[in-house]
Parts: C-alpha cells; structure tokens; sequence
C-alpha cells in the first residue's frame, strides 16, 4: 500500500512538473508570437509613414519644374526665372583678365535651359549639358551621368527606369537616348545621351506626361488628315 502511494505520488510529481514544463512552453510561444507581432505592427506602420511621406512628396514636387520654375508659366515668366537660376549657381572663371561664368548644377555642367509651351503655358524644360567631344567621351559622360543622377536621386530616391550608357561607336547622329527616368506624380524626369555628330552632350528633360501625349495625338490626327486629302492628287 505504502509502495503504492509512493508511486502515485511520484507520477502526481512528474505529471505537475510536464504541466508546468507545457505552460512554460505555451508562454513562451504567446510571448514570442506578441514579439513578432508587435515588429511586424512596427515595420507596417513605418512603411505606411514612408509612402504617406512619398505621396506628400509627390502632391508638392510634381507641379515643380527646377528652381522657382513650375509649369504652367508663360514665356516670359520662365525666362526670367532661368536667368535667376543660371545667375545663382553659375561659377566664375577667368582667361587672361576676362571672367566668364559656366552653368552648374552641383557638379552637372550645362550650358542651355529652355522652355517648351503649349498654349502660351510652359509644359517642358529641357536642359543642355556640357558640350563634350568624341575624345573624351570616355571620361567625360560617365561623370556628367552620375552628376546629375545623385542629384536627383537625392531627392526622389532610386529611378523607375536606368539603362546602360553605349558605348560612343554604337550611337546615331541626331538621335537621343534614354538612360533614366523618374515619375514623380504627372511629372516626368530623364537623363538622355544626344549625338549632335560633334558632342556627346548629357540633357535632362522635365516635362508634363499627359500634354506630351496630347500634342502627339493632335499631330498625328494633322498627319493623318493632310494624307487623307492629298490622296485626291493623284
């Protein structure tokens, strides 16, 4: 009888040290799943403040142009504010007892800023880089790329669209190639490559998506109907 309690006794042991092992368990797990939960409520709310923050970037910058610049000026207006621009970030150099100013932005040389108008309202800036010939071409518009890369991506972070940069003997005279791109909104940035025949120059476009659409489906409808009526001469 006595061996008898003593064995039951010792199972009553066992028994309350795996349920208190098992509950140890069990709180364990709740505590490791309130954890990550609780990381997971951290990481969503921080990206939810990163997009709230990219849309408000957005909503601000997709109506500016570069400067005080904002689409939707007249001729007028924008020239004066690119000559206030060019005036506030040009650098002085001096030949012999003359000094002349090159155009700067951060270390992107340009030398021409325009503007592109529909109905008398600026809808595109395009900006003319440094006149770089085909003997340092190697050198030259690698660096102007990154230049003016860093500088935008400073701001709008990584772009939608980066392709390579072709090698010199590969580009066509009088053609523009893409090499990035940014969405920012209804505004649109890019960096493009021209081939002027005598200068590799690297140009930044910045202009309104949906105006650009409009004018090229208003001159291919001009197109379309001057064929139309010329098909009657013969």
């Amino acid at each position: 009888m006595k061996k008898t309690i003593i064995i039951l006794g010792i199972i009553g042991l066992l028994n309350l040290g795996c349920n208190q092992k098992n509950k140890q368990l069990e709180n364990e797990k709740v505590n490791e799943k309130l954890k990550i939960d609780s990381i997971n409520r951290l990481k969503s709310d921080k990206e939810v403040f990163e997009q709230r923050k990219k849309d408000s970037l957005i909503l601000i910058e997709q109506n500016k142009v570069i400067g005080t610049i904002s689409f939707g000026l007249t001729k007028m207006e924008t020239d004066k504010k690119i000559q206030e621009f060019r005036k506030e970030n040009r650098r002085p150099h001096k030949i012999m007892d003359k000094t002349f100013y090159d155009d700067f932005i951060g270390e992107y040389e340009y030398f021409q800023m325009y503007g592109m108008y529909d109905e008398e309202k600026l809808y595109e800036l395009r900006i003319k880089g440094d006149l770089t010939n085909w003997e340092n071409y190697d050198q030259e518009v690698p660096k102007q790329l990154k230049y003016i890369s860093d500088v935008i991506s400073q701001k709008y972070g990584v772009p939608d669209l980066s392709l390579e940069l072709q090698e010199r003997y590969k580009l066509q005279k009088g053609y523009t190639y893409l090499l990035r791109k940014w969405m920012v909104g209804k505004k649109t940035i890019e960096i493009r490559l021209s081939d002027t025949g005598r200068s590799y120059p690297i140009d930044v476009y910045i202009y309104l998506g949906s105006v650009r659409e409009k004018l090229s489906k208003r001159k291919k409808e001009k197109e379309k109907l001057s064929t139309e009526k010329a098909k009657n001469v013969f």
